[in-house]
């Protein structure tokens, strides 16, 4: 379940304005977002939630139905870890691989 939960989160740049986030979904989030780690347990983040924005806006939190389709694949033999999009709109994802990231393992 973790795991699925993992594969399917991407960070989206694009999304379909005809599906707003209800307020009450935001509120939602934000309750599971302030139960998450932070480091020393500071809880630095405060957040205006915007179902239309009206506001100058300094950092944005993006909510909402992705409109792009999103494929993650292994880093290409230039080593590049941009990402980037396709003639049809796909937004492609080089990931490392697992022994690229694991330097070393230890056992007792």
């Amino acid at each position: 379940m973790i795991g699925d939960l993992v594969k399917a989160n991407r960070s989206c740049r694009r999304f379909h304005e005809g599906h707003p986030v209800e307020l009450k979904t935001m509120e939602e989030l934000v309750d599971l977002a302030r139960l998450s780690a932070s480091g020393a347990n500071l809880q630095p983040l405060k957040y205006i939630l915007v179902c239309e924005p009206q506001f100058k806006i300094l950092l944005v939190l993006a909510v909402g139905k992705p409109k792009e389709e999103i494929k993650i694949e292994a880093v290409g033999s230039d080593g590049s870890i941009r990402y980037w999009r396709d003639s049809e709109g796909v937004h492609h994802v080089p990931k490392r691989t697992l022994q690229e990231i694991i330097v070393a393992s230890h056992t007792t």
